[in-house]
């Protein structure tokens, strides 16, 4: 009888412990189930985003936490996109001749830009037509194609009739050059040009051709320069230099193009004869070589005027130079004509990335970011 006791005191005690867990438990699971909304409930809230105009840290247009504006620039409790100054639109560089699309009405103001709220397409600035430069083409607005022309020291010819990039790649068609002799001003004259733009009477390939007719209005000598001994003209040889197609060349005293520019006169000159490959009166340069005309764009360097840069002596008998054209990015670092790099205006990726902030594409032409 006492083991029988003992037996059912031990069950209820056992059963008491059960029912005191359960409520324990359910206490637990309450307190952590509060405690993980608690923490998930805080970590929803966020700091109200404005449009700023101007960051402190020099961002334009930027959605961000209004501490982080610049207080003398506007400020706007909605998305950039929907306000005046940060509306999205087309930029037009009036300098460059270059559209940029999706630019903010702010920045293209603040680098020297017209803005337009149209897109690229509807602008008249931005439309598209074949620019040609010697033998090559562009397929780019009237503006870029006269600054094209006077990076690369050549004549405008830009083609509105040409609708499309294809038909204007195929326009650029390389043409025989060489001396038009004629007579101006009893005055045995010349001009280095194309076959066609001679428009000569008669085209002699040899001066010493027997089919050279006397009294003929012009002569087109294809591959001779006109300071060419052989043809008697009154231009002389290698007086100055100027800039051709982003190199260094000789010009003759009746302003004609002659060979790429090289301290050494004589293998420039080539016996009055056109070089075909500039590469064979100097090597490619970078820009260190003052004494070679042959810049290399994608190398670093173009033809510009000597303007006493140190560490470059003036060259011998030319006003003229292949200047590099690196830069310095934000960081200090150098890079090359034409690279190109992305910046950020704050930590990227693992979600540190502020709200708001973009990510900037820049690129190195010409010396300038």
């Amino acid at each position: 009888m006492l083991k029988y006791k003992m037996k059912m005191v031990n069950k209820r005690a056992m059963a008491l412990s059960q029912i005191f867990l359960l409520v324990s438990m359910a206490f637990a699971v309450s307190y952590i189930i509060y405690s993980v909304e608690g923490v998930e409930g805080a970590g929803t809230l966020s700091t109200p985003s404005v449009c700023c105009e101007k960051t402190d840290a020099g961002a334009w247009c930027i959605n961000t936490d209004e501490a982080g504006c610049d207080e003398s620039f506007k400020v706007a409790p909605t998305s950039c996109e929907t306000t005046s100054y940060c509306k999205l639109g087309t930029c037009y560089d009036s300098s460059e001749g270059i559209c940029m699309e999706n630019t903010p009405q702010r920045v293209c103001q603040e680098a020297g830009g017209a803005w337009d709220e149209r897109e690229a397409g509807e602008v008249p600035q931005c439309q598209l037509g074949c620019c040609i430069i010697a033998d090559q083409a562009a397929f780019v607005p009237l503006v870029r194609c006269k600054r094209l022309s006077t990076l690369f020291g050549v004549e405008n010819d830009y083609r509105k009739d040409i609708t499309n990039e294809i038909d204007c790649i195929a326009e650029a068609q390389s043409q025989d050059m060489g001396a038009c002799v004629f007579e101006k001003d009893f005055d045995r004259t010349c001009k280095f040009t194309s076959r066609s733009d001679c428009g000569a009477a008669q085209v002699v390939e040899a001066v010493n051709g027997s089919e050279v007719a006397l009294g003929s209005e012009k002569k087109f000598y294809k591959d001779y320069l006109c300071s060419a001994e052989e043809l008697s003209t009154s231009c002389a040889r290698q007086t100055s230099t100027s800039c051709y197609q982003g190199g260094v060349y000789w010009m003759d005293s009746c302003g004609n193009r002659e060979n790429v520019y090289s301290s050494d006169k004589t293998k420039s000159w080539n016996r009055g004869r056109v070089v075909k490959d500039a590469g064979n009166v100097c090597s490619a340069n970078d820009g260190s070589d003052k004494d070679c005309g042959n810049c290399d764009y994608l190398l670093g360097s173009r033809c510009a005027k000597w303007d006493g840069v140190l560490g470059i002596g003036k060259p011998d008998d030319s006003d003229f130079y292949c200047k590099a054209t690196t830069c310095t990015d934000r960081k200090g670092n150098e890079r090359k004509n034409g690279e190109s790099w992305c910046v950020y205006d704050a930590a990227v990726g693992n979600a540190a990335d502020p709200v708001g902030s973009r990510h900037y594409k820049e690129v190195c032409v010409d010396g300038e970011v």
